[in-house]
This record gives structure tokens, C-alpha cells and sequence, in this order.
């Protein structure tokens, strides 16, 4: 009697695994979006540096596949385009600059990279300095620091 409890037990086990599972082919579109990647954000905060008074935030963004940087200063007084890239170091120790993003103009700018998010991610860690001016490119007016 056991044996046969036993046995209607895992037949029926069976059954519900077997008949329970429902599979549906995906369709194109369904495809197409699993294989996207997410919209994913991350906003830095960019500290005043060299007494300047700029402070603000730059949001980090990927939309149709391509990174897109938004840079809001406060605390300008300045209405000479200032450049803005991304180089490797630190804050205190500025590299090489890995991306040349479009000039604040009023405080903004918003730059898109011709990269997605994945491929961004592989230059980390890097930070965004803003310049003074194209005429004085060593004196940075705010900073902020890009990691995983």
C-alpha cells in the first residue's frame, strides 16, 4: 500500500510538472526588449573647487543606446562658456581626459556620448571637472567623481 501511495505521488508530481508548465514563443518586439538594456541614471555630485562658488549635480543617463550627461551648475557668475571633461584620477589628481563633453553655457549643458552605458562602465572610475574657461583650462570650478 505504501509502495503504491508512493508511486501515485510521483506519477502525480509528474503530471503537474509536465502539464502545469505553459510555454508561449515570444514575439519580436517582446525579444527586442529583453535584450535592450535598461535605462539606467546615476546623478554626481560636483563640489565647488579653487573657491569658485560653482556647485551643482550632473546626471548620467543612456536613452536609444548612448550615454547622455546632464550638468546643472549654481553659484555662476560667469557668462563665458566653460569646457567640461571626463578624466580619469581623481578630484584632487585630474588624468588624461577620456571624453571632451559640450561647454556649460549659463551654468548647463548636456552632452550625448556615441557609447552605451555597458561600454561607459568599462572607463570607470572617472570624474567630471569643469574648467574656468578655454582660456584658463587649469583652474577647475567644480568636480565630482563617477564610480560603480
Amino acid at each position: 500500500a505504501v509502495l503504491i501511495l508512493i508511486i501515485i505521488l510521483l506519477l502525480g508530481g509528474y503530471f503537474l510538472l509536465t502539464n502545469n508548465v505553459t510555454t508561449s514563443p515570444l514575439v519580436p518586439e517582446q525579444i527586442k526588449k529583453s535584450m535592450q538594456i535598461p535605462q539606467t541614471g546615476v546623478s554626481i555630485v560636483l563640489n565647488e573647487q579653487n573657491n569658485s562658488g560653482e556647485f551643482g549635480n550632473a546626471t548620467i543617463t543612456e536613452e536609444i543606446g548612448k550615454v547622455v550627461i546632464n550638468i546643472k551648475l549654481t553659484g555662476i557668475s560667469l557668462s563665458t562658456p566653460q569646457p567640461a571633461h571626463l578624466h580619469t584620477g581623481t578630484c584632487d589628481s585630474p588624468g588624461e581626459v577620456v571624453f571632451s563633453l559640450t561647454s556649460l553655457t549659463d551654468g548647463a549643458s548636456k552632452t550625448i556620448l556615441d557609447i552605451n552605458i555597458d561600454a561607459f562602465n568599462t572607463k570607470l572610475p572617472l570624474i567630471l571637472n569643469v574648467h574656468k574657461s578655454n582660456q584658463e583650462m587649469n583652474f577647475y570650478t567644480a568636480c565630482g567623481e563617477i564610480s560603480l
